[in-house]
Formats: structure tokens, sequence, C-alpha cells
């Protein structure tokens, strides 16, 4: 489940906005709902402006500012955090030499991995 990080948080921030509580309050409930079991990993990315030790400490406490928010509503759940940075894009930032902003969009996000019922 990936979640667009500029709807959880402000540009160059870890602070979760008020709408990502709410949306985050609904993934709890399908962590609930749908989850075997296991460990929930929670995995942070950038897009590819700035430089990369900045992209791995933003995405890390971004990840970690959702396992927080998380820790609050599902119990029993082991968490596994990380921070990838920009290494590893969903789409490439820049395509024929130009930078695409609706790609870099798409690599700034917080993903939430879980094993679902079989």
């Amino acid at each position: 489940m990936a979640l667009a990080g500029d709807v959880l948080f402000a540009l160059d921030t870890a602070v979760l906005t008020p709408r990502a509580r709410q949306r985050l309050g609904r993934v709890a409930a399908k962590v609930r709902a749908d989850s075997a079991g296991g460990t929930v990993r929670i995995e942070g990315h950038t897009d590819d402006q700035g430089d990369d030790a900045y992209n791995a400490a933003l995405s890390l406490r971004r990840a970690q500012a959702v396992r927080r928010s998380l820790q609050g509503t599902l119990t029993g759940v082991a968490f596994q955090v990380a921070g990838f940075g920009e290494r590893r894009p969903r789409v490439p930032n820049v395509v024929q030499g130009r930078p695409l902003e609706e790609n870099r969009a798409r690599n700034r996000r917080v993903e939430i991995v879980f094993t679902a019922k079989g």
C-alpha cells in the first residue's frame, strides 16, 4: 500500500498533516481487517531533489512518523521501519534529460507493506 508523501506531509517536513492522520486511521483499519499477522514494514522514499544523505534521513523520519501514528491504533503488531531516500524510485525522476514533476511527486511516498490473509 503506497501513500503519497504529499498527502501525508508538507514539503520538506516529517510532520504528519491532519489529513494524513485521518488517512492513516483508514490504513490501520485495513491492516487490522486484512493482515495475516507478522511484521508491518513502513518504507519512506523521496524524489531526486536534494543530496543523498538528506533524502535518506528525511525518508526515515517520515517512515518513523507513520509508525508512531499507527502504533497508537494497532496493538500487537511488530513494525520494521526503513528510509530509502531516492534509491528506489517508482518511476524515473528524469526522462530524456528533463525532470518530470509528476514523476517526482509519485516517488515521494511512504509504503506500508504487510502480508494479507490468503
